[in-house]
């Protein structure tokens, strides 16, 4: 960009030796490349964590990502060699009469980028066109799947009201059926449960009960207790204790019971069923695991647009003008100005970058702080760490 920004001031009049030029167009080549399937491969990143969490933390490690680094780099520099490679012969000294140079620049060269249609259409897909197509395949699975999540979190908080027919045969239903020799059972949490369906339970209930009973009978023969035992949904339910052991026989196989019957699938539904019924529908509590997670994933969703929207806007104008440039037979001074306007343009897109990802990321924003500080801010949180640890073990 110094470079770039000295051959701006003297109007495209290179003050350097044509070494220099090809170093410093190949370079800039290069590193817009490099910085661009960097986003490319953020993206792929991205998409892997969202779509593949558990695997993508297995598989996430440094020996990953030097690899992917190197590729980003190899790919760079084999999209900006044929310039060093094969004889272009406009390269780097060019014919644009319109150039006012210095006095001191006899020479008149001009470096610019070779204007072969080849190259130019071989470096543009490598660049830019093949990885924003990437991108966007990668971008629109990421949204889909975080839309599809959404979706889902939003009907676990927003859960749909049920019908009042349905209501009240869920209510009649609590008494026993007329029509069918099969008999009902209402529990405290107002489930339903037949006794066809809990004929299969009942075993493991009876060895659930059995086990607990012979555990606790040894240190029940000799005490009496009255207590209450405090329901998930905050209902107290009396247990009355006898004074004989066949009294606290009968209170453990109570307890054991009750407990089982709160393990059941039934009385989980049962306990979802009663929170909508009291918080009603989109009234949540504002630190609610749901609502925290779907902050996460709206928040996800808006930086993957931002970061998506910036890069496009940065860098298509740049590289269509760049095509247009050589398929029009003699270019005049406004294709010239638009283009450096447009590589500009291409440019900011490295300042904006690190802007969003620390606006909208905490681990960026303290990397990007260490870095400006020369780890001067990293070094303070070490030492408070040590401090903390000295203290606690004082």
């Amino acid at each position: 960009m110094p470079l770039s920004l000295l051959d701006l001031l003297l109007n495209h009049a290179w003050p350097f030796d044509m070494l220099l030029c090809k170093v410093w167009s190949t370079s800039d080549v290069l590193f817009c490349t490099a910085s661009i399937l960097n986003l490319c491969v953020i993206s792929i990143d991205r998409y892997l964590a969202i779509s593949k969490p558990l695997k993508y933390s297995r598989t996430r490690n440094r020996k990953t990502a030097a690899l992917l680094l190197g590729s980003v780099w190899l790919i760079s520099f084999i999209v900006c060699t044929p310039p060093w490679i094969f004889h272009f012969d406009d390269y780097p000294i060019t014919t644009r009469a319109n150039i006012s140079a210095p006095t001191s620049c006899l020479n008149m060269i001009v470096c610019g980028y070779p204007s072969g249609i080849m190259y130019r259409i071989y470096s543009s897909m490598a660049s830019f066109f093949i990885p924003l197509l990437l991108m966007c395949s990668v971008y629109y699975k990421i949204f889909r799947i975080i839309s599809t999540r959404e979706k889902v979190l939003w009907k676990s908080i927003n859960l749909k009201s049920y019908d009042r027919s349905k209501k009240s045969h869920t209510s009649s239903s609590l008494s026993k059926d007329r029509n069918s020799n099969e008999r009902y059972y209402s529990q405290p949490n107002g489930m339903v449960y037949s006794e066809e369906e809990s004929m299969s339970e009942k075993q493991t209930t009876h060895d659930l009960m059995y086990s607990v009973i012979s555990v606790g009978m040894s240190a029940l023969k000799s005490n009496s207790l009255n207590s209450e035992m405090k329901s998930n949904d905050r209902t107290k339910l009396p247990v009355n204790h006898m004074d004989t052991d066949d009294g606290s026989v009968l209170t453990l196989a109570r307890i054991a019971q009750h407990c089982y019957l709160k393990l059941q699938p039934r009385y989980l539904l049962a306990k979802a069923h009663d929170r909508y019924q009291t918080c009603g529908p989109g009234k949540f509590t504002h630190n609610s695991r749901e609502k925290i997670v779907y902050m996460k994933e709206r928040k996800a969703l808006k930086t993957i647009a931002i970061l998506f929207f910036s890069f496009s806007i940065c860098w298509l104008p740049f590289f269509v003008i760049y095509l247009i440039e050589v398929l029009v037979s003699s270019p005049n001074d406004i294709i010239y100005a638009t283009q450096e306007v447009f590589l500009w343009l291409g440019y900011s897109n490295s300042v904006l970058n690190p802007i969003i990802y620390t606006m909208y990321n905490h681990d960026f924003r303290r990397c990007f702080r260490d870095l400006l500080t020369l780890g001067f801010m990293r070094k303070r949180r070490s030492m408070s760490i040590r401090k903390l640890h000295q203290q606690s073990n004082c």
